[in-house]
């Protein structure tokens, strides 16, 4: 699978706002969980309210929060994934907004799907 968002692309953020809507596939930038500080990037595979089965295990998200996976590294097969997975369901306070528009590299600007 094509990834989305390869290694350096830069691209257009909108602002998360209190009545903001995401829906399964957008993909969203938000605060890391841990106290890392640093900024994330994933796709949203379960929404506010679900209950959703990943790997075998069942997951239940509050009411607002939002279950996040990464595009599979398929260069990196024992690669641990750091997605909600690992550090569970994102909550949205934590969410900057949902990426929306690649500017760079030239070959790949456009909107975001």
């Amino acid at each position: 699978m094509f990834k989305t968002l390869p290694p350096n692309v830069r691209f257009l953020v909108i602002p998360d706002q209190e009545n903001s809507h995401y829906e399964k596939g957008d993909i969203l930038v938000f605060h890391d969980i841990t106290p890392s500080g640093s900024h994330i990037v994933k796709r949203v595979v379960g929404l506010p309210g679900e209950d959703i089965l990943i790997d075998g295990q069942e997951h239940y998200l509050g009411p607002s929060e939002y279950f996040v996976l990464g595009e599979q590294e398929t260069s990196k097969p024992n690669h641990e994934p750091y997605d909600s997975r690992y550090f569970g369901p994102v909550p949205k306070s934590h969410i900057i907004g949902k990426a929306w528009f690649i500017y760079w590299p030239l070959g790949r600007i456009g909107r975001i799907s």
